[in-house]
């Protein structure tokens, strides 16, 4: 697929701004209600939260101002390192071990829970994680020199992991308390809710080869057994006790074994089952205190996955209930939930590149405002089509600020600020092409995404300047929309250029006079415009 590219003769300001969707939660369920949907939100939007630079980010936790941390590639696909995501923006938390980093949990005051990797060549066969608390903006290394990770934080500041050797810990004020060693400290503290109640892994007593999950409540661990296989983990707890994880399923369960998400609340652990047959396997990674779990379902048959949402006794595609900021991406993982119902997850896009995504429920589809009119602009000396929905610019083109620049009579419809069910156009700009300067437009994340971060590049992210829906990979558009079609020059003239038109006789036009069709679909649809 073609990059969405138009310019004009020098560069043009708009105001850049990444609009960071905000909507109100509804709440969600607890488990086994009467209505299996009625407190599900209707639906979700997505805001992409971007990289550091480089081409991908996963998120691993959420806090109840919506903070997201995790980690977010710095160059290209190579290097990562923990981020956190507040008010609209990344922050690079760095990596003070020189390698790579990720933030682990997150707390409602905005301190972290990290770890940080050898640099290449000290460990290039492994792995070895080091832990660290970021806080104020000052990081503070929990246990140095020892192979440590952290995995869980509360709102005390009170850290859980793993030490090397020596088993699963909870840290609070500088002094580690070991929750187990009594088989290797082959274990970990998975997580830590507000009252210092614990889950995670550890070998029972009076079973080899197996590894269950468990709760940890003032010093005494309680067994939480499995849902009939041999192995269970717990990863995630909320404040009033209940764990989330995952468990074999039968008596030959290892390894290997059919795994299901589970939570454990009343003293019993109930099956959320698959999320359907082609992914079946189901791993719980969050849980808020209304008893909502999200998490990951692995592909049957193949590599893969899904990201789920269970409440009131049902399991639900994540993806399936996004209606804009996803653009061409799949949700394939989430990884926490807040109170709000805010969802921290991880989704791919057509061109290949994973970015965090933070999920904000609506209770319901606001009314959309009027549409604006997107005026489209030719060059007969370049023989280029640009089009804008600004005021300013449409203003200055007008009036002939920039010359040679002409209305040619065609325009599309798009909304001029945030609309439910449309996605964010980014706009970038490149002077490669000096003396002509190119302006990039998408309305996928990804290929936005992809288009400003590519190693070798030089796209400078100029803002969001419209909003539009976008088709569906058939190419076809929602109702009360027409298909807005993406013609690409071919490199004729030297340099690249796009046209987007809603008619189909201006489409065939140019495709006679030697551009292509783009988009999805037979037709090349790429956005959808209002009526």
């Amino acid at each position: 697929m073609h990059l969405l590219i138009a310019y004009i003769p020098q560069r043009l300001t708009i105001v850049s701004v990444i609009c960071a969707l905000a909507y109100c939660a509804c709440a969600s369920a607890g488990y086994a209600s009467d209505d299996a949907t009625k407190d599900l939100p209707l639906a979700y939007v997505a805001v992409p939260l971007g990289t550091l630079g480089g081409l991908n980010s996963e998120p691993r936790a959420i806090n109840s101002r919506g903070d997201v941390t995790g980690l977010a590639y710095v160059r290209g696909d190579s290097t990562y390192h923990a981020f956190v995501y507040t008010n609209g923006s990344m922050a690079d938390l760095g990596a003070p071990t020189g390698g790579d980093s990720m933030g682990t949990a997150i707390n409602d005051a905005g301190a972290v829970a990290l770890v940080s990797s050898l640099e290449p060549p000290l460990c290039s066969l492994c792995v070895t994680w080091f832990a660290y608390r970021y806080a104020n903006g000052a990081l503070l290394s929990l246990n140095p020199g020892v192979p440590t990770e952290v995995t869980g934080i509360n709102g005390a500041g009170w850290i859980t992991g793993s030490v090397e050797f020596a088993g699963g810990f909870v840290w609070k004020d500088g002094v580690f308390g070991y929750v187990d060693s009594r088989v290797n400290g082959d274990h970990s503290v998975a997580a830590i809710n507000a009252s210092g109640q614990i889950t995670g892994s550890l070998f029972p007593d009076d079973l080899a080869n197996a590894k269950h999950a468990f709760l940890g409540n003032n010093g005494v661990v309680t067994d939480l057994g499995t849902l009939g296989g041999t192995y269970s983990y717990g990863y995630a707890i909320n404040d009033l006790g209940d764990v989330t994880g995952t468990s074999a399923v039968s008596d030959s369960g290892g390894p290997g074994a059919a795994m299901h998400a589970f939570l454990y609340s009343g003293g019993s652990m109930h099956d959320l089952g698959p999320l359907d047959d082609a992914y079946a396997n189901t791993i719980g990674e969050g849980i808020n205190d209304n008893g909502t779990i999200v998490g990951r379902a692995g592909a049957t048959v193949g590599a893969g996955s899904r990201a789920f949402i269970y409440a009131s006794g049902a399991i639900h595609d994540l993806t399936a209930m996004v209606v804009s900021g996803l653009g061409s991406a799949v949700l394939f993982d989430a990884y926490a939930i807040n109170e709000t119902g805010q969802i921290a997850a991880v989704g791919c896009g057509a061109i290949g590149n994973c970015q965090a995504f933070r999920l904000d429920p609506i209770a319901e589809v606001p009314t959309p405002p009027p549409p604006v009119d997107v005026i489209e602009y030719y060059h007969q000396g370049f023989d280029h089509y640009f089009m804008t929905a600004s005021p300013t610019e449409i203003a200055a083109l007008d009036d002939g600020a920039f010359q040679g620049w002409h209305r040619t009579g065609q325009l599309l419809k798009a909304y001029s600020t945030a609309v439910v069910g449309a996605e964010p156009v980014c706009r970038l700009f490149n002077d490669s092409f000096a003396p002509k300067s190119t302006h990039f437009y998408s309305a996928d994340p990804d290929e936005c995404l992809f288009t400003r971060n590519n190693p070798g590049w030089a796209w400078q992210f100029e803002g969001i300047t419209m909003y539009i829906p976008t088709p569906d990979s058939q190419g076809t558009c929602p109702a009360k929309t027409q298909p807005v079609y993406r013609l690409y020059n071919n490199g004729m003239g030297g340099a690249p250029n796009h046209r987007y038109t809603t008619s189909t006789s201006i489409r065939d036009q140019m495709i006679g006079q030697g551009w292509v069709s783009e988009g999805y679909g037979a037709a090349g649809v790429i956005m959808c415009a209002p009526q």
